[in-house]
């Protein structure tokens, strides 16, 4: 398979490798550093498991290499379908994404120290060019555009087995995608029947 993908989307998988992963810079640059400046529910709610979602895609990240490279290890569709469950930890996160930028504005609007700590979190982490507000909602955009990278690896591949072993890749991400957005759609509907409730409650 390796031969068969194309050159400029290899390209952009190498080029992705060699850049900062988005969890590892929320996590390194801005996580540690405000644990000192937030209490820990406040760290909860704003990074959810970022850490998980660093640990799922290191390795996830690692393997994509190697199918890139070495000729006898797995293939990009045997990488993407293995990782099909463990990316179901996205579940969480991005159905809590948004709640989380919300605490963190609430959070940086109440405290100068803490906002003062974003901005130097920020220029340190990537000179300034991305607000963690930013970062956070960078691995839920990246999870809900793998089944299009894998559309445009069907349609260059000419290599009929290949060409299936693809769509099989292709249906497992597009799931996976299905799941997420399926989740989110369930914590909205509570988050807005929670909100009912209380309103209730308060008359």
């Amino acid at each position: 398979l390796c031969r068969l993908v194309p050159v400029s989307l290899g390209l952009a998988w190498r080029k992705r490798s060699r850049s900062p992963l988005p969890f590892s810079l929320l996590a390194q640059h801005f996580m540690k550093p405000l644990q000192r400046f937030l209490k820990p529910q406040d760290i909860e709610i704003i990074f959810i498991n970022i850490e998980d979602l660093l640990r799922v895609h290191t390795h996830f990240l690692k393997e994509m290499k190697e199918a890139l490279a070495a000729p006898g290890a797995p293939t990009l569709y045997q990488v993407f379908i293995r990782y099909k469950e463990r990316f179901l930890v996205y579940g969480r996160y991005c159905s809590q994404v948004e709640s989380a930028s919300k605490h963190l504005d609430r959070v940086a609007t109440a405290r100068e120290d803490v906002q003062m700590k974003l901005e130097e979190c920020s220029q340190r982490a990537n000179n300034g060019r991305f607000t963690l507000r930013d970062l956070l909602m960078v691995p839920m955009q990246r999870v809900l555009k793998y089944h299009l990278l894998l559309q445009e690896l069907v349609k260059h591949t000419q290599d009929a087995v290949e060409k299936d072993s693809l769509r099989l890749a292709l249906d497992a991400m597009r799931d996976l995608a299905q799941c997420v957005n399926e989740v989110k759609r369930d914590n909205e509907t509570l988050r807005q029947i929670t909100n009912f409730q209380l309103s209730i409650e308060n008359l």
